[in-house]
């Protein structure tokens, strides 16, 4: 987590792997609400109609939570197949939950401004660090009964 944190404010790691990501999550979440009839601009990284626009920025692009799932797959004591199956499935369980947050949070901006702030901040930080660790139980289990009944 320390060599995340220090290449993670870098200009390299910023333009190659954050504004992806981020692009990435405007896009796809701008797709889905035209989809289910919300209208959404995509705006390189940020989503909107025109009387707001959300940003996917750092924090909200799920960066970190995967960092720290992936760095606790690494270094758990397991085989490189359960490594290689826990960093596939915990990274797209995350980019999905990440797509929900971001979904809940354009829609809460519509519907319910006043609560937007809180969600945003609070509740979805909370939730999505809670989620990250509970993959995480979620994988040590199942890797656990995988290398004991083998």
């Amino acid at each position: 987590m320390l060599l995340f944190y220090l290449t993670w404010p870098t200009d390299l790691f910023q333009d190659y792997i954050v504004k992806p990501v981020s692009v990435f999550f405007a896009f796809t979440s701008t797709m889905l609400l035209n989809f289910l009839s919300y209208p959404a601009k995509q705006i390189v990284s940020s989503i909107g109609q025109d009387n707001f626009t959300i940003s996917i920025q750092n924090g909200c692009d799920g960066i970190e939570g995967l960092a720290l799932l992936l760095v606790a797959i690494l270094i758990y004591p397991t085989s490189i197949k359960d490594k290689i199956t826990g960093i596939l499935l915990g990274s797209m369980a995350l980019v999905l939950v990440n797509i929900l947050r971001i979904l809940n949070l354009y829609l809460f901006k519509i519907h319910f401004p006043h609560l937007f702030e809180f969600f945003h901040v609070t509740f979805w930080q909370v939730l999505f660090i809670s989620i990250t660790v509970l993959t995480l139980f979620i994988w040590v289990k199942w890797t656990n009964k995988r290398n004991t009944t083998s």
